[in-house]
């Protein structure tokens, strides 16, 4: 238990930890000698997450991989994966949890989600494609001006680019330039979904 790279705690069934491997302390941001002396339910950031999991453990059942959040001892948040369980120390009563820190996932979890919400509102057309050229995602933006949804572009893209009627050319002087690891830059005329024209500037 001492050298698992996650975080193990056994406390008495009132809180109190008998034991704490390194991990455990190094994810407290506390030496053992002070993890030891504080009870394990007030690392818990969230009061009703405690209480949530101390209920399970009350009724005979298994916390098994809760993301939770903990708190570190310099008053920041730390997140993991919980899993605790009640079992057996000799004749005593105890509760074992594991847990294992996913902050560094938390946080490109919240980077990823405030890109999403910049691509969702940007007033600039966003279109992401698999390599293979498969639409997969289309902003809002993008259905605004064209008319054209993703289920619309998602099968099969539509000749958006007219540059009269030299799409296929466009397209391929596109994947030849990304072949090589360059943006291409162009300006192109578009054709919306109601047949209108107009110019739009691409990079990708």
């Amino acid at each position: 238990l001492e050298s698992s790279p996650i975080a193990v705690v056994i406390s008495r069934l009132d809180g109190t930890p008998v034991f704490a491997n390194s991990r455990a302390c190094e994810l407290a941001g506390t030496d053992r000698e002070h993890f030891l002396q504080q009870s394990a339910a007030r690392r818990f950031a969230d009061p009703r997450e405690r209480d949530r999991a101390l209920t399970i453990l009350a009724a005979g059942g298994e916390v098994r991989d809760r993301q939770v959040a903990l708190t570190h001892a310099d008053g920041s948040t730390r997140w993991a994966l919980l899993t605790m369980e009640q079992t057996r120390l000799g004749n005593e009563p105890v509760i074992i949890a594991w847990t294992y820190d996913v902050t560094p996932l938390k946080r490109i979890e919240h980077d990823l989600r405030k890109l999403s919400l910049a691509v969702e509102a940007s007033p600039v057309m966003v279109v992401i494609t698999s390599p293979g050229g498969q639409v997969q995602y289309v902003n809002p933006h993008f259905t605004k001006v064209t008319g054209y949804t993703l289920d619309d572009v998602s099968t099969e893209l539509p000749e958006i680019f007219d540059a009269h009627g030299e799409s296929e050319g466009v397209f391929d002087t596109l994947w030849n330039t990304l072949r090589q690891g360059r943006v291409w830059q162009a300006e192109c005329q578009s054709r919306k979904r109601d047949g209108a024209h107009f110019w739009v500037s691409i990079a990708v």
